[in-house]
C-alpha cells in the first residue's frame, strides 16, 4: 500500500483490493491533502468493475503484478502454502508446471 500510495500521480486514486493484516501509517497531509490523493476500498457491488480495470491494466503492462509474488511451488506443496501464508509472504502462487520436487522461491 506504502508502494501505490507513493507511485500514484498528483490527484490520483489509490484503490486497495484485498485483506490487509497490518495498520497502514499514513500521513493524511501530505498524502491526502497536499498530494489530493483519493483512497478508496473495493467492497460489494464494485469490486466486479474493479477487478475488470485492474485487469486490463495489468493485460496492457501498465501494472506489474510480479513482484507481489514471494513464493511459487508446486500444488503438491499446499501445506507449506497454507503455512507460508499465516506468515510474512506476500502472493504464494502455486504453479502447476513446477515438479513435485521443487522447493521453490
Amino acid at each position: 500500500m506504502q508502494a501505490a500510495l507513493s507511485a500514484v500521480r498528483r490527484e490520483g486514486t489509490v484503490v486497495a483490493v484485498g485483506l490487509v493484516k497490518a495498520n497502514l501509517p499514513l500521513d493524511v497531509t501530505e498524502t491526502l491533502i497536499t498530494r489530493g490523493i483519493t483512497l478508496r476500498g473495493s467492497w460489494g457491488r464494485s469490486i466486479w468493475d474493479t477487478w475488470d480495470r485492474l485487469t486490463g491494466l495489468v493485460v496492457s503492462g501498465k501494472v506489474d503484478l510480479e513482484g507481489l509474488i514471494t513464493h511459487r511451488l508446486p500444488i503438491s506443496a499446499l501445506p507449506r502454502a497454507l503455512t507460508l501464508m499465516r506468515g510474512d509472504a506476500g502472493k504464494v502462487l502455486l504453479d502447476p508446471s513446477l515438479p513435485d520436487d521443487v522447493e521453490g522461491i
